[in-house]
């Protein structure tokens, strides 16, 4: 199963590389072509730095079970030595996103299309499995999770530093440009070319040929977990053509046509409590809008239904865990579906979307702890799950939500529900796992708020949650929820 499941991937990406995309040659005045050289050269030179680490990281070792050999080689490229891995937590889902980001970036910020660099993140991560990790097995997780969240990351990034760059260019702005794009501003001044500010600027010195909504929050919450700061960064790109303009209009665009970048944190009297990091981006989108302004006001519909790729990093802790260790869920999905919808009216604007996500995550293990408490075999789990704690798992995470906005006030709800199955058979040391055992995991959160604009900037929301967390390993399962009020205050621009 796992070697067709490689090749229907590897098919997928075949027919991907044919699907033209729209070039952003608009944003650099006299863009040059795409300099696939150059990419290639940076990618070997990421290859190469990442080689030095590696060589001299003794613990390395430890995960070395084939030989500098051609039967070891030849294991790898038929699929027998094709396996989950069992490295540390933050491995998987922190330095290997960062190296698909490097990838991606090295790629992107050479012109290339986002699928060419989809591409070259892909190639790069597959030639480490394969030949830079030489005698370690083929790590499946790190195939899927390295290129997608490079994906996500790059493309997010690369946005908002374009955005930042298309604005005023003052020294803030600037700054933020070289933040979120240093590869795009590198080669263009390489290349003697520059991106040029956008005529059309809000009071702000803003783009408005770029829609964009940024949001800061600030504030505290109090329930059944103690009480929390709050911190939320909430930052969308819409690189629609005449998103917000009056007129009937539809397209299909094959360029990102928008990006999402979700912070969250809070921090309680024992140390941090809740941690997210939410990227999402769309490279596929279908468009709808009839717009009118009658009266000086905008009314009429629009719809934008986008195919999305994603990363998200989630670290809790609930009220009874033991010892206050975290709870973290992490993954990417591909091939997601979010529709968003927004009804203009004369006294009510409605805003609603529905995310569908096809996940592949790493969960922590919920019920395992209670499995061991009730003599539960460890030689029917997985090798990653007695060694780390966590498990690979396919899902899918569902993500509705409304905004009823009426003058300066607005109601929402939004939640999340995911539901995880781990995947079995492909165990590191398969071979010593005895009678495998199936990991389920299921999470929700639900949100409802409501919020007051005394100026067009400032909002002041009161809002309420709740969590609920569920676990199952074998026949044993555990659960737990929480609830709480969060004041916030914050800036919407």
């Amino acid at each position: 199963m796992s070697r067709r499941n490689l090749l229907a991937v590897a098919a997928i990406g075949v027919v991907f590389s044919f699907v033209p995309a729209t070039a952003r040659a608009d944003d650099v005045e006299h863009a040059p072509a795409p300099n696939y050289f150059r990419a290639a050269l940076e990618e070997i030179a990421i290859l190469g730095g990442g080689a030095v680490q590696y060589a001299s990281t003794s613990s390395n070792s430890q995960d070395w079970d084939l030989g500098y050999d051609w039967p070891s080689y030849r294991s790898k490229l038929s699929g027998a030595s094709v396996r989950f891995d069992t490295n540390r937590y933050d491995t998987n889902m922190v330095t290997h996103p960062v190296a698909g980001t490097l990838y991606y970036i090295a790629a992107r910020s050479n012109r290339l299309s986002v699928l060419e660099s989809l591409f070259f993140a892909a190639g790069s991560s597959t030639f480490w499995e394969y030949i830079g990790e030489f005698r370690e097995f083929v790590s499946v997780n790190d195939l899927i999770v390295t290129p997608l969240s490079g994906l996500a990351f790059g493309e997010a990034f690369t946005r908002l530093g374009l955005f930042f760059d298309r604005s005023r260019p003052n020294a803030l702005y600037q700054s933020l440009g070289v933040l979120f794009g240093p590869g795009t501003r590198a080669h263009a001044l390489i290349d003697g070319t520059r991106v040029a500010p956008d005529a059309r600027q809000d009071s702000l010195g803003l783009t408005r040929e770029v829609g964009h909504r940024f949001e800061l929050r600030l504030g505290m919450g109090a329930g059944n977990n103690r009480s929390t700061s709050r911190f939320e960064l909430h930052t969308e790109i819409l690189e629609i053509p005449h998103y917000g303009e009056v007129g009937a209009h539809r397209e299909f665009l094959n360029d990102t046509s928008f990006s999402t970048i979700d912070v969250e944190g809070a921090v309680g009297g024992s140390g941090l409590r809740d941690m997210l990091v939410d990227v999402q981006v769309a490279p596929f989108a279908f468009v709808v809008k009839d717009l009118k302004r009658p009266n000086g006001r905008l009314e009429g519909d629009r719809l934008l239904v986008g195919i999305t790729t994603g990363f998200h990093y989630e670290w809790h802790v609930y009220p009874t865990t033991p010892g206050g260790d975290a709870d973290r869920i992490a993954g990417v999905h591909v091939g997601g579906v979010l529709a968003e919808y927004k009804r203009f009216g004369s006294k009510v604007n409605v805003r609603t979307s529905l995310g569908l996500r096809p996940e592949f995550v790493a969960p922590q293990s919920f019920a395992l702890r209670s499995y061991y408490l009730k003599g539960g075999d460890p030689n029917a789990l997985p090798t990653v799950s007695r060694e780390q704690g966590y498990y690979y798992a396919g899902g899918v995470e569902v993500t509705p939500s409304i905004e009823l906005e009426m003058g300066r006030w607005t109601l929402g709800a939004e939640a999340r529900f995911a539901f995880y199955s781990g995947f079995e058979g492909l165990d590191r040391k398969q071979e010593l796992v005895r009678n495998e055992i199936a990991f389920r995991d299921r999470r929700s959160l639900a949100r409802a708020s409501i919020s007051f604009a005394p100026t067009d900037a400032l909002r002041l929301r009161l809002g309420v949650e709740r969590r609920t967390r569920l676990g199952q390993v074998g026949n044993v399962s555990a659960s737990d929820s929480e609830w709480a009020v969060v004041p916030t205050m914050g800036v919407l621009f």
